[in-house]
C-alpha cells in the first residue's frame, strides 16, 4: 500500500501544474495591479492613473470582460477630479453591470447630485435683487412710466 502511495505523489505533485495552464481568466484586469500602486506611491499622478483606469476599461469592454469595482473605482477617480456628470456614469454603469451594488451605488450616485446642486446653488446669486435685470417687476412693485423711461 506504501509503495503504491509512492508512486502516485510525482503525478500529485504535477497535477496542480498541469491544470493551471487551463484556466481561462473570468476579467479583463489588465494592469490594473501597477496602475493602482503606481497610483498609491504618487498620487499627485492622477490624471494617469484616470487615463490608465479608462485604457482599461476600453479594453475589458471589448472583451465583455469588466472585473467587479472597476466601473465604480474609475467614477470615484473621475469625482476626486470633479468630473461630475463623468462618474454619475460610471456609478450607474457599475449598478448595471453589478446588481448586488446597487444599493452602494445608488448612494453614490445621490451623494455626487447632491454636491452637484450645492455647486450649483452656490454659483447662482442668493439675493433675488441681484439675480434679473428688472428687478423690480418681479418683486411685484408697480412700474410707473417714469422709471421705466416710457411714457
Amino acid at each position: 500500500m506504501m509503495n503504491r502511495a509512492f508512486k502516485l505523489l510525482p503525478f500529485l505533485l504535477i497535477l496542480p501544474f498541469m491544470t493551471s495552464g487551463c484556466v481561462e481568466h473570468q476579467y479583463a484586469w489588465g494592469n490594473y495591479s501597477s496602475s493602482l500602486y503606481g497610483h498609491y506611491n504618487a498620487p499627485e499622478k492622477k490624471e494617469d492613473f484616470i487615463a490608465e483606469l479608462h485604457t482599461i476599461i476600453l479594453e475589458a469592454e471589448q472583451l465583455k470582460k469588466v472585473p467587479p469595482g472597476l466601473y465604480a473605482e474609475y467614477g470615484y477617480a473621475l469625482l476626486e477630479s470633479n468630473q461630475l456628470d463623468n462618474a454619475i456614469t460610471y456609478f450607474k454603469k457599475e449598478q448595471d453591470a453589478w446588481p448586488e451594488s446597487q444599493l452602494f451605488m445608488t448612494k453614490m450616485i445621490r451623494n455626487v447630485e447632491n454636491l452637484k446642486n450645492r455647486h450649483n446653488t452656490q454659483e447662482e446669486p442668493t439675493d433675488p435683487a441681484l439675480s434679473t435685470p428688472d428687478a423690480a417687476s418681479e418683486t411685484g412693485t408697480p412700474e410707473t412710466a417714469s422709471e421705466t423711461g416710457s411714457i
